[in-house]
């Protein structure tokens, strides 16, 4: 894991003229470059560096954690896939009421009867607009019930949230929007399609990535921040 203090040391090597170091250790490649052949633009950028090296760090920190299948607290991930629903065949109910959050399985097995029966939690957040931490609760009881079966896509990874994202309503939005880019999406793309404003979009999207539902990556060009959405890439 990268050390904010050695970010903090390679960016004094603006004074041996060597600008850009603290990007390239933080695996900012196009812009360290940039940076190194600009005199650190000019010597805005590497001025402006001094605020956003913590965050360049935490960033790389983030993405490192992720490849090496760990949660953020460094825990290792409870499961490494992504988890689908598989809608069968509903029997009666011998007990009238008995699972929580009826209305929410009905729109999620509607949902899943239109993609072919099978449904991720992120497609469930943006059929029903529901929170994930409700979706996957939902997806649970009738798991638990035997209406249910869980399988597994072997190509993608994905980590059981413990927290639930602020504003549920911006979520599904951000999910919209990604859905439509590829899974992937920048803070300035979100803020576009939402209307919210910076800081909350970007706290949203953290919330998303330190629940295990979103990856942090760098377009290989531009070094714009974008968050992947690996159950919608």
């Amino acid at each position: 894991m990268n050390n904010v203090g050695t970010a903090y040391v390679l960016w004094l090597g603006c004074l041996l003229q060597l600008y850009g170091l603290q990007r390239l250790y933080n695996g900012k490649i196009f812009t360290g470059l940039l940076w190194m052949f600009s005199f650190g633009l000019f010597g805005f950028g590497q001025l402006i560096d001094l605020i956003l090296i913590p965050n360049m760090v935490d960033e790389h920190n983030q993405k490192l954690r992720a490849k090496q299948g760990l949660l953020p607290s460094g825990a290792t991930l409870i499961q490494p896939q992504v988890q689908e629903v598989v809608r069968r065949e509903m029997p009666e109910m011998t007990e009238p009421g008995r699972l929580p959050h009826d209305r929410l399985m009905v729109q999620l097995l509607k949902a899943a009867e239109t993609k072919g029966g099978k449904l991720s939690v992120a497609q469930g957040v943006i059929e029903t607009g529901a929170s994930f931490a409700d979706v996957e609760m939902a997806i649970r009881s009738m798991v638990k019930a035997g209406y249910v079966e869980m399988s597994h896509e072997p190509t993608r990874s994905v980590v059981i949230p413990d927290s639930k994202p602020a504003s549920n309503q911006l979520t599904v939005q951000l999910l919209k929007a990604a859905e439509t880019r590829g899974g992937k999406l920048s803070v300035t793309q979100g803020v576009m399609e939402t209307g919210a404003s910076f800081k909350e979009v970007e706290e949203t999207l953290k919330q998303m990535v330190r629940a295990g539902y979103v990856d942090v990556d760098n377009h290989p060009e531009t070094g714009v921040v974008l968050y992947e959405f690996r159950e919608l890439s």
